[in-house]
């Protein structure tokens, strides 16, 4: 079956072309996502939903004098307003690539300017980047983009994972700088106004597993949390997930490591936030203590959808615990940097 459907309506006073995932109806997913740029002259756009891509690749028959773009669950819109007001023999001409559905993923590269660089503990900072004109995305949830920055000594691209989406003109990255790299140390250097080149999203992961299980445990170590900012989000905001229960627990070495602590809700999808530390010496600390632990999410086994991320050593350790237990892969998203 098509996983997409597009669709024209014509005036004399613009184009608008729908692009709309058609889900089978057996996956639950109600969300597509979008990213690609959009100028007076031409499109470049991937409608994303799962694993699939649209790409909408388009040269318009005359300059625009606006582009608008409405997103809403499954449905993309592509507004062209013209500048005069007559009806055109087409909306233009389509590439190669246009009008495809396809499973390989599309990066597309695109710039941006650092707009802010807060820094929230020792070694980790909140880097806000601002598209340049005419690029817009809602990327996928727990998708990569592509760092490399234009004046850095070393010409070399690295990628992160997208923490957070004020609009579809910015996004925001969660970085570590670590002792022994160059670039991460140089990118929390950063100041704003310096310029990044980027090649994204990068999206495999299949997200509709979120709204089969109604039980959902997160289990982040580190920068490992940076994909569950999203999806807790989106699960906080969505309709479709009122009655679920989303547990999330945390785990660093020392208290001075703790950057990221989402809020406890009693409303809606409800929220319990468990942060467990390794090294933290003194008794101040009454929370949890020690590493990844059956111990921590017992009680979930049974039900639970576990989705994982941090570094090697801990996806590993937390990978056997629930192998251990008997929780089946399908109850397992691993999110690997």
């Amino acid at each position: 079956k098509q996983w997409y459907q597009r669709r024209v309506r014509a005036t004399e006073r613009g184009y608008t072309l729908i692009v709309y995932a058609r889900v089978p109806f057996s996956q639950k997913v109600r969300k597509s996502h979008y990213y690609g740029c959009a100028s007076e002259k031409a499109a470049k756009m991937a409608v994303c939903c799962q694993d699939k891509q649209y790409i909408l690749d388009l040269v318009y028959h005359e300059p625009c004098e606006r582009v608008q773009i409405r997103h809403q669950n499954l449905k993309f819109e592509l507004c062209l307003f013209k500048k005069e007001q007559k009806l055109w023999p087409s909306e233009g001409t389509h590439t190669a690539t246009s009008k495809r559905t396809q499973t390989s993923v599309t990066l597309l590269p695109f710039t941006a300017t650092v707009t802010e660089n807060k820094r929230l503990n020792h070694d980790c900072h909140l880097i806000t980047l601002k598209y340049d004109d005419h690029f817009v995305a809602n990327p996928p949830l727990g998708s990569h983009v592509y760092v490399r920055m234009d004046d850095h000594p070393v010409v070399t691209r690295k990628p992160y994972t997208v923490f957070a989406c004020p609009d579809d003109t910015s996004l925001r990255l969660f970085v570590k700088r670590y002792p022994n790299s160059l670039y991460s140390s140089y990118l929390t250097l950063s100041e704003v106004g310096a310029r990044v080149s980027l090649t994204g999203f990068d999206h495999t992961t299949d997200l509709d597993r979120l709204y089969r299980y109604p039980e959902v445990v997160m289990l982040g170590a580190g920068t490992g949390i940076t994909p569950f900012n999203r999806i807790l989000r989106e699960m906080c905001e969505g309709s479709h997930f009122t009655a679920h229960r989303c547990t999330v627990i945390v785990y660093n070495r020392r208290r001075v490591d703790m950057a990221w602590s989402p809020q406890e809700r009693e409303e809606g999808c409800r929220v319990v936030v468990r942060h467990v530390l390794s090294q933290e010496e003194g008794g101040e600390w009454d929370g949890l203590r020690g590493r990844v632990s059956v111990e921590h999410f017992e009680d979930k086994l049974k039900d639970a959808l576990f989705l994982v991320c941090g570094p090697m050593g801990f996806m590993d350790a937390a990978r056997n615990i629930l192998s251990e237990n008997a929780v089946p892969n399908e109850r397992i998203i691993e999110f690997k940097g």
